[in-house]
């Protein structure tokens, strides 16, 4: 029998696992810090290692780096879990030696049971899976490849199981739904805590307290809907974790823009919470996103921060290019400039705003004006949202996400948990 090591500590997380696994026919022992880990090893050696980034006393890369310094495990299997939204971390866990490098937010029990049967090199699961990347990189009418950049990431899955297998997953989805529904109250009302203490005071002591507990709560709560299976609510939680794990090593990049960012995504994540079922995702549809910017590195930024999240995207240089598009193409989210020459950021958005298709799709304003003023006339002028410039990458894919969400699923302000309406007010702009 195969011998397993989980390390979270998250102790709801590492029993699923442990539950998962050994009903599979492997031996699992689990470990909820840095030094229980390396303790465990050097006890019985695991034929393979399942670590999770974030741990108490030692963190994942630690425990990697130790446990590849030790004759027994150098060769160990390793599979990490890392963040989606932050990929130094997938480099840098490879680098120490992780077999596999996985993000949590969007990886399902199923697919880690096919991954620790191929390193273990094991009889391959009773599940059949198909997987298929398919790059879809249809032309947008009306440009010429050279005009604009783009990026269409699109994996598609098919999937062909037993009976008796359906029945055992949708059995331990709803266990982990019951998990989910039982501890997200905590969660929420952590949350809330923590942004108002972010949002009410400038002290550096209490607003680091506070991001470190937004990261750790964000992260409990990614893994609990990754194992239910519901990625897209996952994502956003892992996106929390990303924002406010920056905001913690970078405290002056706190402003307005990124407390909103944050409450949105908490207050998104409780109603998505709130419609999970057994066997049933809320799965985002295929989304096409134009960024209008005149700044050539300004492009390169929106195109790599949309694709954070998985996106296709238009980068276009004015608005005349852009009202072109808007005509020939169907979009489903925009990123505006508002300094541009010609027509400015709020001249496009009032005549897209002007057109039936876009009278409700969401426009986001991403600019250097910060003040109360800019960003009055932003919603004045039909603007949903404002992101202030220098923008953090995770901050746009997280807002990409956040209205794309909302836009596909008409979420009820009533599912929502009141985190932005509790901290909006004091924000000043």
């Amino acid at each position: 029998m195969k011998k397993i090591l989980i390390v979270d500590d998250d102790a709801v997380i590492a029993t699923l696992y442990r539950f998962k696994l050994t009903s599979e026919g492997f031996s699992v022992k689990t470990a909820r810090n840095g030094e229980e880990a390396i303790q465990s090893a050097e006890n019985e050696t695991p034929d393979l290692v399942i670590l999770d980034w974030m741990l108490p006393k030692i963190d994942g890369i630690g425990v990697l780096k130790y446990l590849r310094d030790q004759p027994a495990t150098k060769e160990t299997p390793v599979i990490m879990f890392s963040n989606n939204f932050i990929h130094i971390q997938e480099q840098e866990a490879l680098k120490a030696g992780a077999s596999r490098c996985i993000a949590k937010a969007s990886f399902t029990c199923k697919q880690m049971i096919d991954v620790i049967a191929e390193l273990l090199s094991l009889k391959p699961s009773a599940v059949v899976e198909d997987f298929t990347q398919n790059q879809d990189n249809k032309a947008v009418a009306g440009v010429e490849p050279s005009g604009v950049m783009m990026t269409s990431p699109n994996i598609k899955s098919a999937r062909i199981k037993p009976v008796s297998n359906v029945i055992a997953n949708i059995d331990f989805q709803a266990d982990v739904i019951k998990q989910v529904n039982e501890l997200s109250p905590e969660w929420f009302k952590r949350f809330r805590k923590d942004m108002e203490a972010l949002a009410f005071t400038k002290e550096v002591c209490s607003r680091t307290g506070s991001l470190g507990s937004i990261s750790r709560t964000a992260h409990t709560m990614c893994g609990h809907m990754a194992m239910a299976n519901f990625t897209e609510a996952s994502q956003l939680a892992s996106g929390i974790v990303a924002l406010s794990n920056i905001l913690l090593g970078s405290p002056s990049k706190i402003t307005p823009s990124t407390i909103r960012t944050l409450a949105q995504a908490m207050d998104l994540t409780a109603a998505m919470i709130q419609r999970m079922q057994p066997n049933c995702r809320a799965t985002l549809n295929p989304a096409l996103v134009l960024c209008v910017d005149d700044a050539p590195l300004q492009r390169k930024l929106l195109l790599a921060s949309v694709e954070k999240v998985k996106l296709r995207a238009v980068v276009v240089e004015d608005a005349a290019m852009a009202l072109r598009l808007v005509e020939e193409n169907a979009f489903n989210l925009f990123f505006l400039d508002v300094e541009m020459p010609g027509m400015n950021g709020f001249e496009l958005c009032a005549k897209l705003r002007a057109m039936p298709q876009y009278a409700s799709v969401p426009i986001i304003f991403v600019t250097a004006h910060a003040d109360f003023q800019a960003h009055n006339r932003s919603i004045l002028s039909g603007g949903t949202d404002f992101i202030s410039k220098p923008y953090i990458d995770v901050e746009l894919g997280v807002k990409a996400l956040i209205y794309l969400m909302n836009n596909q699923f008409q979420v009820n302000p009533k599912e929502m948990r009141g985190i932005l309406s509790a901290v909006e007010s004091d924000i000043i702009w």
